[in-house]
């Protein structure tokens, strides 16, 4: 049997942005909870540049392998999951110093532990909007 379910916008019965979410049989997770805040995709090497995004309002290339990520919508607070990967094999990205507003990336090579521009970079935040 298939069902779809066809909706503009959901809305918790008891609490408007509460929206629950069973996981298993006994388990619950708040829809929202679950769902990226921010991503963006964005090519490092040259000309910083984004190539897909949610949420991100503009980059900055402040040094070699150096990018900060600049919100659209803010966190509510500093304290939200980010995580991110490159295309290459071999890097290593740290995310620096984050505030509500935006997150420094800082890739290096593995090998040599030098700063390096990818052309690939990907970065995700997972938290609360203000």
């Amino acid at each position: 049997m298939t069902s779809t379910l066809k909706v503009d916008t959901l809305t918790g019965n008891a609490t408007a942005d509460n929206i629950t979410v069973n996981v298993g049989t006994s388990a619950t997770q708040k829809l929202q909870d679950g769902i990226a805040k921010m991503l963006c995709h964005y090519d490092q090497s040259g000309t910083v540049a984004i190539l897909d995004s949610l949420n991100v309002a503009s980059l900055t290339d402040t040094a070699t392998a150096k990018t900060e990520i600049n919100y659209t919508n803010n966190f509510s607070s500093v304290v939200y999951i980010n995580a991110g990967q490159t295309f290459t094999v071999g890097n290593a990205m740290i995310e620096d110093n984050p505030s509500t507003n935006k997150v420094h990336i800082i890739t290096k090579r593995i090998d040599t532990a030098a700063a390096y521009d990818y052309d690939n970079v990907n970065e995700l935040g997972f938290g609360d909007l203000a």
